[in-house]
């Protein structure tokens, strides 16, 4: 089993924020893979779906918010007995360029509340993660209120192309072909 797991924050005032970009990426698995809505859970929604490779898959959007995640990632793996190197977590970063994709299987933090979150509370860097670039602000207001401004009109017409590259990285790692999804993600370019 594998959970492909994006950091977001619940609620429409965060649905199409940067901050979201996990969730976006997450919506786009489960629709490709046609998950079926999962057990209900108060921290998290869950959909399951049977990959390629006939691999059980969750893809999960905890709704813990943002910079508790790690809260609704420690109930996941100890309820379905995974291991962290099993769980892929996507969230957006500020710094990649908008549109490129990163993939690793272990690292820090870096400046990601969410993801230090989840690393706090696994007790390991050993956790895959998908990087979704969102750039960084030109404007002089704070991380905070950058990453929860929309997308704006120009990148939301490219959102569904980052989203679908990033399902296909996804889904490669849950086929255990990680090396390809690694190459996939950094190879990804959009076009503008």
């Amino acid at each position: 089993m594998r959970a492909i797991i994006g950091l977001g924050n619940p609620g429409r005032r965060y649905a199409r924020t940067r901050h979201n970009a996990g969730w976006m990426v997450v919506d786009r698995v489960s629709a490709d893979l046609r998950a079926a809505p999962g057990p209900r859970e108060r921290t998290m929604r869950i959909k399951e779906a049977v990959g390629v490779s006939s691999q059980r898959i969750l893809c999960v959007k905890p709704r813990t918010f943002m910079n508790r995640s790690g809260i609704a990632v420690g109930r996941l793996v100890r309820h379905w007995g995974l291991l962290p190197s099993e769980c892929l977590i996507v969230y957006d970063d500020i710094s990649l360029p908008f549109g490129r994709l990163r993939m690793r299987e272990k690292g820090s933090a870096g400046s990601h509340n969410g993801m230090a979150s989840v690393l706090e509370t696994l007790q390991t860097r050993e956790v895959p993660r998908l990087r979704v670039g969102i750039g960084a602000s030109n404007h002089v207001e704070g991380l905070a209120e950058y990453v929860l401004t929309p997308f704006s009109p120009g990148e939301r017409r490219k959102l569904p192309e980052i989203c679908s590259a990033a399902a296909e990285v996804a889904q490669l790692w849950t086929d255990g072909a990680t090396d390809q999804a690694i190459a996939k993600a950094s190879e990804f370019v959009l076009t503008m």
